[in-house]
């Protein structure tokens, strides 16, 4: 080899050397902030793992820069020096687990300046390398990768500055909410498998295709963290963008799961007014024509009905002690659906969601939110000063109806309406979960009635251990579940008037009441003034009644308190009974201190 060319390589080599010693471990100080407590929940595993990637990579094509000039050189006929190590440790101690999901502001201040630090000189390391392997006939990649590292790094430091200003404005001590730190701000780095980043993005501008986009994606309920991105984005939002949203699209907005419970009375009160002024006006224009289509004339005034009954719903709230009800769902389409919460379920420490069974339509929703009420009542009642209810009744499907016996999707003979409308009740309560305040813990209970338990009991599977923290099955013919534990959660509580006949059908799945389905139940008076009728069907919330009593005390988690099944009184001149085997007790509810209280979804 050439002494000249001898001298150039070693000079390289030694370069190199030089530049691996100095940048290898720039990323270093970044990744030990970041996983030790700089930025804690959301996407910080992704954006961890990522950064352990790239560091490695940038170790490595120093690593490979050396060791290809160090070849050069023993290809020349030199003596091929000692490669060194880059690889430098990053151990560092992990914070222990806690209740913290967000920011330690200081520290990730510091690791979005070691970002941008390393971003330049990554960069300028990478170009040097690049130029000393050209000047020794060698390909350039390892320098190529090295600068791409530094692009990389400083690509990150405009979003998580945005995002730590957002913090440091919005939330104090850096605290978040899980949904926030999740999704709201660092999105970026969470998995988006049906393109809602870009559906919300588009949203924001008042895309009401997106918004349409995302209504019809949360019916499928296929994507279990719609609702807390869309409690994000709504969170992410100016003032003007808010606005423009709940004037341009009301009817859309309302029907977003996720958003605050405020936000969405706001945007279906308004929907319920421009449906009520146009159905008003197109009547009154139709009933002046000669020609007017009879047909229309009647659809119309069923509309009309819809909305008077939402608004006699809603007149409930306000009065007798209660918080003004809040209009969660409207939409007058098909059939109509319609969810009224009395309590704010954002901020309650009991929440309670109603779901009725066949023959319920939005005409007769009065009737449904007045059941919520009387459990409001009976549950603030009880629970204590420290106590919050919001009960809500939910319409959120298409209820079967005993005049569509031979439908395939609104028949109460089959299980077409529960698969169909099970996904919209999941999303609801995805809904309540996201945006719930992390100031509050909370119990979340859903009540489904006759064909609502086995709406409920479909909706529970879709979201195992995240859908509520107990259920409570009211005449109930069956769950779609052979077995309690099939519906992922804590506990579930079975009432049945001994007079009740759908609750003897057991048609859908197992009978929840029996002791073998693992389920609970608890004491409901006898209907001994109409025995075997849809009347003993509907007692469960009759004011004073044990039955009433015992939801309150279940909806506020004191089961010790249970009205219990009374003894039965033993005959003055009992018959003599053959021998055979001892009658096995049937369920009777749990001792007190046998069941913990559910664990809160807010907490």
């Amino acid at each position: 080899m050439a002494a000249d060319t001898a001298t150039e390589l070693e000079l390289a080599f030694t370069r190199v050397v030089r530049l691996g010693q100095e940048y290898a471990g720039v990323l270093d100080s970044p990744y030990r902030c970041l996983i030790a407590k700089a930025w804690v929940g959301g996407g910080a595993p992704v954006f961890a793992e990522e950064l352990r990637v790239r560091r490695a990579r940038v170790q490595a094509a120093f690593q490979e820069a050396a060791a290809q000039i160090a070849e050069q050189i023993h290809r020349q006929g030199g003596r091929r020096p000692a490669v060194p190590t880059f690889a430098t440790p990053a151990a560092v101690v992990s914070p222990a687990p806690s209740g913290f999901a967000g920011m330690d502001i200081p520290a990730m201040q510091r690791l979005i300046a070691g970002l941008e630090r390393a971003g330049q000189e990554l960069r300028h390391a990478g170009a040097r390398v690049g130029a000393e392997l050209r000047a020794s006939g060698l390909p350039a990649t390892p320098g190529h990768q090295i600068s791409g590292v530094g692009v990389w790094a400083q690509e990150q430091v405009p979003g998580l500055r945005r995002r730590l200003e957002r913090i440091q404005r919005d939330c104090p001590g850096g605290l978040t909410t899980p949904v926030m730190t999740g999704f709201g701000l660092f999105g970026g780095y969470a998995p988006d498998r049906h393109g809602v980043g870009a559906l919300l993005d588009a949203a924001a501008t008042g895309d009401v295709v997106a918004l349409q986009r995302l209504v019809e994606l949360q019916r499928t309920g296929a994507d279990r963290q719609l609702a807390a991105r869309v409690n994000a984005w709504w969170q992410s939002l100016g003032a003007a963008e808010r606005q423009r949203l709940l004037t341009g699209a009301p009817h859309l907005l309302g029907r977003l799961d996720g958003l605050p419970a405020t936000v969405r009375d706001q945007a279906n009160r308004a929907h319920l007014a421009q449906e009520k002024q146009a159905v008003t006006a197109e009547l009154a224009r139709l009933r002046q024509s000669a020609q007017a289509a009879e047909a229309r004339v009647k659809e119309l005034e069923g509309r009309l009905r819809q909305i008077t009954a939402v608004e006699r719903a809603l007149a409930l709230g306000g009065r007798d002690g209660r918080p003004p009800a809040l209009l969660l769902l409207f939409d007058p389409s098909g059939p109509g659906k319609a969810a009224i919460s009395f309590g704010d379920p954002d901020e309650a420490t009991s929440i309670v969601v109603s779901v009725p069974g066949t023959g319920t339509t939005l005409e007769g929703f009065a009737g449904d939110a007045q059941r919520a009420v009387r459990i409001w009542d009976q549950a603030s009642a009880v629970g204590g000063p420290n106590s919050t209810i919001a009960s809500i009744a939910w319409l959120g499907y298409d209820a079967p109806q005993w005049g569509s016996i031979l439908s395939s999707d609104r028949s109460p003979a089959n299980l077409g309406a529960a698969e169909k409308g099970a996904p919209a009740l999941a999303s609801f309560t995805d809904g309540l979960r996201a945006a719930h305040l992390p100031t509050t813990d909370a119990r979340l209970t859903v009540i489904g009635h006759s064909y609502g338990s086995t709406l409920t009991g479909a909706a529970a599977r879709l979201r195992p251990h995240a859908f509520a923290d107990q259920l409570i099955f009211l005449g109930s013919p069956g769950a779609g579940a052979r077995h309690a534990s099939e519906l992922g959660v804590k506990s579930v509580w079975v009432g049945e008037a001994p007079d009740d006949p759908v609750a003897d059908l057991g048609i859908y799945g197992a009978d929840p009441s029996d002791a073998k389905f693992g389920g609970q139940n608890f004491y409901v008076q006898e209907a001994s003034d109409f025995p075997y009728s849809l009347k003993a069907h509907s007692i469960y919330w009759e004011r004073g009644s044990a039955s009433l009593r015992n939801l309150g005390y279940l909806v506020t988690g004191q089961y010790a308190k249970l009205v219990p099944f009374p003894v039965p009184t033993p005959s003055p001149n009992p018959s003599p009974l053959p021998p055979g085997p001892a009658a096995q007790p049937s369920s009777s509810g749990i001792p007190a201190g046998a069941l913990p209280s559910p664990q809160p979804f807010g907490g």
